[in-house]
């Protein structure tokens, strides 16, 4: 009986040390399990710290730049260096260098562009002035007919025959659509102008006296008159044909002797 104690207490023991030599097995997988995760954690960790670490590089760099350029801009403004010498030219320095012109040419060209107005534009230059050219209204209720101005820019130097070339050259399609309508022949010629003691002498070619009669005529006169008289230094007009001075002017004989001033 003895003997059976003593090897089952045996086996018992024996059975305890396996049980516990595959626990502690068991354990040690464990830790190398753990150990391993551990490794492959702080691996991940070290590449992305050195993957990141060229971008925050590049990021300051970056900025850096950005800072030192806002520094020069902000010191240098309007500071600029002459190359090969020691003087540095600022904005107003430029502004005065931008107004001095180049040659006389060139100063001539900037007063008019200063003084004056672009043709290219249409308005007016400094040179020139506004003109009245008259033309005829004609009223169907009481068949008469009027004398209507209209502007046009005329030099000032030569505004006398400048303002009855412009009477010559006829209506605009503005004048045409407002229904004025002109008595002046369009083959019409301004031969010469000239100008004392407050009359303005006319000369013109032979076309002022024809296809004209009656009314027709007279408001061609008028028109002639009225826009060369509308200058303060112009009085009253003498009508030249071919260079000679007319007492009668078509075939009704209208007569022209003597300067014409305007009708009260």
């Amino acid at each position: 009986m003895a003997e059976r104690k003593y090897r089952s207490t045996a086996k018992k023991k024996t059975g305890t040390k396996k049980k516990t030599t595959a626990k502690n097995a068991a354990k040690g997988k464990n830790r190398k399990r753990t150990a391993a995760k551990k490794s492959v954690k702080g691996k991940r960790r070290s590449s992305r710290s050195r993957n990141s670490s060229p971008v925050y590089i590049l990021i300051i760099v970056i900025l850096l730049a950005v800072i030192a350029f806002l520094v020069n801009k902000l010191y240098f403004k309007g500071r600029i260096t002459q190359k090969g010498s020691g003087h540095i030219v600022t904005s107003k320095d430029l502004k005065r260098e931008n107004k001095k012109p180049a040659d006389k040419k060139n100063a001539g060209e900037n007063r008019r562009k200063i003084s004056g107005r672009d043709k290219r534009t249409g308005l007016k230059e400094q040179n020139q002035i506004g003109a009245k050219i008259y033309f005829i209204r004609f009223n169907e209720k009481n068949e008469k007919m009027y004398l209507t101005p209209v502007k046009r820019n005329v030099k000032v130097k030569n505004k006398v025959k400048d303002a009855i070339e412009e009477l010559i050259k006829g209506l605009s399609p503005a004048d045409k659509r407002r229904g004025l309508l002109s008595a002046v022949p369009a083959n019409l010629k301004l031969r010469s102008v000239r100008l004392r003691n407050r009359i303005a002498e006319l000369d013109f070619n032979s076309s002022i006296e024809r296809g004209a009669a009656g009314n027709i005529l007279i408001s061609r006169i008028d028109q002639i008159v009225y826009t060369a008289t509308q200058f303060d230094d112009i009085d009253s007009v003498v009508i030249k044909i071919n260079g000679r001075i007319k007492r009668t002017l078509g075939s009704d004989g209208l007569s022209i002797r003597g300067p014409l001033h305007r009708r009260e």
